[in-house]
């Protein structure tokens, strides 16, 4: 996720104060012992991960292999089998995992200004400038591999029909 992100450290912050924030609302809301919500958190992030990278296969311990859509699922079942208990909080990260997704998709989300500004200052800059020659200086956009994918599969399709 923090490649996705590197450009815009605002997005990222902002995802993961919704993240946790919610995680402990909910939990509060819902009278949950929330003593590690880190699990939550990752089960979040996870989910995030899943959505924005669906349909690539994930190798598990080279056993076998998943759809990334269904990895959140997968550690869900994990919880349930190997240590034995309900996976409540592992089902809470991907509630407020898909919340976070539905809101982003509709842009009803966004970092607030402050927050943007908080990242403009010249030192924290300069550290993301440093994160562009980390992870390649150009950013997949996924939103426009998937229009180029869809206007391949157009393209495709026309040429079967001819």
């Amino acid at each position: 996720l923090e490649r996705m992100y590197f450009k815009r450290p605002h997005d990222f912050a902002m995802m993961l104060g919704f993240g946790a924030f919610s995680l402990l609302m909910t939990t509060s809301l819902l009278g949950i012992h929330g003593q590690f919500l880190g699990h939550s958190l990752s089960c979040f992030l996870v989910y995030i991960w899943s959505r924005e990278y669906e349909g690539i296969e994930v190798n598990i311990n080279d056993m076998f292999s998943l759809k990334a859509e269904l990895l959140p699922w997968f550690f869900v079942g994990q919880t349930l089998v190997l240590e034995g208990q309900m996976p409540t909080l592992d089902l809470i990260g991907i509630f407020v995992g898909y919340l976070y997704m539905q809101l982003k998709i509709r842009k009803l989300i966004k970092a607030p200004k402050m927050v943007m500004k908080f990242f403009e200052i010249p030192s924290i800059a300069k550290d993301y400038k440093r994160f562009e020659r980390e992870f390649g200086v150009e950013q997949i956009n996924m939103e426009n591999l998937e229009d180029s994918n869809s206007s391949e599969e157009i393209e495709a399709d026309s040429s079967e029909s001819s």
